[in-house]
């Protein structure tokens, strides 16, 4: 069984399914990331550059990846997106949907990329299983207070969130998934 832990929750995988941690490959840190670093955001109503209100530096794209990658027997990749908000605040201006949108489409860019040209073989190999499944379903894992509290509300409506990332990943999976330790939704992983 492998494990895998993102903050203070470990994900438990089981015998034969493959797991990684993104943040953790070389070819995302060392070669990857620099891809966005560079080019920059235009203002979508007149294309001029956008620059940070408070700094007046530039604004870059930026690339992201999700947590997890996980491929399984049974023909899945699953991408997996770690938010726990049990003890502080979710303070992005940006719809988590849309975060976690972003963070498939540059993750499935980065295996497409790392399928070819990574380092490290174990990284190259699954990366090139992960493109070679059937299916990619995109998990959310959204911890929030068990019981909320004026310093820590359930700020986050799962129902909302799922809603609308239905609607943006619908071309990569048609059924994404929010889930929770308390709601595992029968994944083939557990959560501690």
């Amino acid at each position: 069984m492998q494990s895998l832990t993102e903050g203070r929750l470990t994900f438990k995988f089981p015998d034969g399914v493959e797991a990684a941690k993104l943040d953790d490959w070389g070819f995302y840190r060392n070669q990857f990331q620099k891809l966005g670093a560079t080019p920059r955001v235009p203002c979508g109503h007149c294309g001029a550059e956008l620059r940070c209100k408070q700094c007046e530096s530039a604004k870059t794209l930026g690339i992201k990846s999700v947590d997890f990658l996980v491929v399984d027997m049974k023909g899945s990749c699953w991408l997996i997106e770690v938010k726990d908000y049990r003890t502080t605040r979710r303070t992005k201006t940006v719809d988590l949907a849309d975060e976690i949108a972003l963070k498939v489409r540059d993750s499935l860019a980065m295996l497409a990329a790392a399928s070819r040209n990574a380092s490290h073989a174990e990284e190259r190999d699954l990366a090139r299983a992960a493109l070679e499944t059937r299916h990619i379903r995109i998990v959310l894992h959204l911890e929030q207070p068990f019981n909320p509290s004026k310093l820590f509300p359930r700020a986050i409506t799962p129902a909302n969130v799922l809603q609308r990332l239905k609607q943006l990943v619908r071309s990569v999976d048609p059924h994404p998934q929010v889930s929770e330790i308390a709601r595992p939704d029968s994944l083939p992983w557990s959560v501690s």
